[in-house]
């Protein structure tokens, strides 16, 4: 399971594809990915096995500029990028600390 601070940091990014009068949001975290369930109006809606990114999480949590290009490097090449994510995900799914 991530610690609390992870799944705070994601469900804020994750909210930035869910319609803003969403209400009753619930995320179920997975190791590499997440379902969410949400209701507008008199409709259920639900997102499953959206991929967890954790390389746009590092970019938007950090401030030090020598940080931020070696993470875009790393974004620009699909498949380190995938590595790169699940590799975090595996580290932090048992990590009591979080970043």
């Amino acid at each position: 399971m991530y610690p609390e601070t992870i799944k705070k940091r994601l469900k804020k990014q994750l909210m930035e594809d869910i319609p803003e009068d969403a209400r009753n949001i619930t995320f179920i975290f997975n190791k590499y990915d997440v379902d969410i369930f949400y209701k507008m109006g008199d409709s259920a809606y639900w997102k499953p096995d959206i991929k967890l990114d954790f390389i746009k999480l590092a970019y938007q949590t950090t401030n030090n500029p020598f940080y931020k290009i070696f993470i875009k490097l790393i974004s620009l090449n699909k498949r380190l990028r995938e590595m790169t994510n699940k590799n975090i995900a595996d580290k932090l799914w048992e990590d009591k600390h979080g970043l």
